[in-house]
């Protein structure tokens, strides 16, 4: 690994503890627990405890759509590990929504060059929406880290003309819809 390589890596490992700090600044004080998360609590916790898998997710605002169940898998297995307590999966949803520091750097990178890759992960260390968004504890949520790996990989497919970014851009396609099905237009 060249000395250009080690920089930006120990640059960006330092950006993501810098969003990790921003995102935990107010944890757990700042956890949102209403009629949405407990729901989800419990049906998640059913699919480890009792085994009750599940194919179908969360409602959305129309009665007749839903979520895929990738959600309640996630947070299930944390739910079951702090034995009901929502402060780990919170936790786990801010450390997801930070990782994307990493993505958005590739991405940057990818379309234009390390440097862009950077200041790019910089913004979204600090981007209000993102920090936010962060917080939200919903199925939502992840979606962020999933819309990035579609664009990821769709840069890479079309501008690197790379062809593992074209299975790269349908995983974070299919991650998004399940997070959130309104996603489905991300196809257009």
């Amino acid at each position: 690994m060249n000395l250009k390589r080690k920089k930006d890596l120990f640059l960006l490992v330092f950006i993501f503890l810098v969003a990790l700090s921003v995102r935990f600044l107010y944890f757990p004080n700042n956890i949102y627990f209403g009629f949405d998360q407990a729901r989800d609590a419990y049906e998640s916790l059913a699919i480890y405890q009792n085994l009750d898998l599940k194919l179908i997710g969360p409602s959305t605002a129309d009665p007749n759509l839903f979520h895929g169940p990738i959600y309640w898998y996630l947070i299930g297995f944390m739910y079951l590990i702090s034995r009901g307590d929502p402060v780990l999966p919170a936790a786990f949803l801010l450390v997801l929504n930070a990782s994307g520091v990493f993505l958005i750097y590739y991405l940057g990178k990818t379309l234009f060059n390390s440097r862009v890759g950077i200041v790019a992960s910089i913004l979204y260390t600090f981007s209000f929406e993102q920090t936010q968004y962060a917080m939200y504890f919903g199925n939502p949520a992840p979606a962020v880290v999933s819309i990035l790996l579609l664009y990821l990989g769709l840069s890479l497919f079309i501008f690197k003309k790379d062809l593992r970014g074209l299975p790269l851009a349908f995983l974070g396609y299919g991650l998004s819809i399940q997070f959130e099905f309104f996603l489905i237009y991300l196809i257009a």
